[in-house]
């Protein structure tokens, strides 16, 4: 499972249970700390992750931001409160992805979050599968 972390929402997708495909899953709009937390918790055991990977924001000279700690804060919740591996993926490029994406009439109704999650998760599936027949 994959979390685009924003700081008014959450994007999220899942993978196939082969961990070859990343599909959207959800928006999630954020109310507070512990409630995000249980919502992403449902999400993960209902979906019996064994992954959550967040996204990682940095800057275009690979910097960290305001945001990379709140994602790495939220993450140390996250871990403590689940029996699953947290990974962190650089994400600099999935949000303009997304929006290339969305500029596709098949996909206008979908939000970036969710795309922005997809692009996160894929990357991630994509060379975690390449390094295992490498």
């Amino acid at each position: 499972m994959a979390i685009d972390f924003g700081t008014k929402r959450f994007g999220i997708s899942i993978s196939d249970e082969m961990g070859i495909i990343a599909t959207p899953l959800a928006n999630y709009e954020r109310v507070e700390v512990q409630k995000d937390i249980k919502y992403i918790m449902k999400q993960a055991f209902e979906r019996e992750a064994k992954i959550i990977l967040f996204g990682l924001p940095k800057d275009f000279n690979n910097k960290t931001t305001d945001t990379t700690q709140q994602v790495k804060s939220f993450a140390n919740l996250i871990s403590r409160e689940i029996d699953a591996d947290i990974f962190f993926w650089d994400e600099r490029y999935s949000s303009k992805a997304a929006e290339r994406v969305a500029e596709h009439k098949e996909f206008r109704n979908i939000r970036d979050d969710r795309i922005a999650a997809t692009l996160i998760l894929q990357g991630f599936l994509d060379f975690k599968n390449s390094s295992i027949h490498a």
